[in-house]
């Protein structure tokens, strides 16, 4: 696998478990301890893409690709370098 697409399936994963800590609607039903659970899983992120060097501005690059590509042009994005 390209660091590219891993980078951009990191991006991806980022994605989903930043809009999920920051529903604040979603955050209120849930336990708090399903909210550490969900914070434990963005920390555990961070910290592999600091481990693997992972270039902080091409992910939040990537976050933001993703969140405008459609399901149409998913496949196409992720192996584009």
């Amino acid at each position: 696998m390209s660091l590219t697409k891993e980078m951009k399936l990191h991006a991806k994963r980022m994605v989903f478990v930043t809009d999920e800590m920051n529903d604040l609607e979603r955050r209120h039903r849930r336990s708090e301890m399903e909210n550490g659970e969900i914070k434990a899983e963005y920390d555990r992120l961070v910290m592999e893409g600091i481990r693997k060097g992972y270039p902080t501005d091409l992910i939040l690059q990537y976050m933001e690709e993703y969140q405008e590509v459609t399901i149409g042009e998913y496949k196409e994005w992720l192996e584009r370098e």
